[in-house]
Order: C-alpha cells, then structure tokens, then sequence
C-alpha cells in the first residue's frame, strides 16, 4: 500500500492506493511444460501434449538445423488451475522433424520424441 499526501487550500488529503494482485497457476502469461511429444521423422506435424486444461495457448516455434525450439504460452481460458488434464497441440514445422531434437524453451530441457499413436 502506497499514498500521498495532497493539499489544497488549507486542507490536506491523504490519497492511498491499495495494489492487489493473486496469482495463481493459470494465470495468463505463464509458461506451460511440454510433457510429451510425437512425430514421425518424415512428417511435418509435431504433436505435443501439454497440461493446460483447455486453457487458450499461444505456441511459438523456432526451427533450427539441429532443434525445433518449442515455447508454449497460457493466454487465458476455462482452465481449473490444476493443470491436471492434458491437451494436444499440433504443430506444423516448416520441414520434416528428421533428427532434430525437440526442446521445451519453458524448461530448456529436451523432450523425448515418441512416434505417432494414429
């Protein structure tokens, strides 16, 4: 809590400002954690599954020769706050995933990549 005193005259007023803020795991803005990933080396579709409750995301992808960088962001939705339901993104890379690896940006880790169930 901040103020600041103002006057006028010959009298004062003590103006406060009350700042309140509650942040929560779903929160818009807050990075989400690739929890798995799929593709078929010759495909283009990388399919990630994310815990985001079916929450609105923003994906942002940057290929690389040796990566396919992966940062997926919570913009707002209907989420629980839990994160205990998983959600599938496809992605369409520009070329075939092949060899490269897949990194979560969020973490920085590598996510392993299993091949397509369908």
């Amino acid at each position: 809590m901040s103020g600041r005193l103002l006057g006028r005259g010959g009298s004062r007023v003590l103006v406060t400002y009350a700042v309140a803020a509650t942040l929560t795991a779903c929160s818009s803005g807050d990075e989400v954690e690739v929890g798995s990933a799929s593709a078929a080396s010759t495909s283009r579709q990388l399919t990630l599954g994310v815990d985001s409750c079916g929450d609105e995301l923003e994906v942002d992808v940057k290929e690389e020769l040796e990566a396919v960088h992966v940062l997926i962001t919570r913009r707002a939705g209907p989420g629980d706050g839990e994160n205990a339901c998983r959600d599938t993104v496809r992605v369409k890379l520009k070329s075939p995933l092949g060899e490269r690896t897949v990194v979560d940006d969020s973490t920085g880790e590598q996510v392993q990549v299993g091949e397509p169930s369908d």
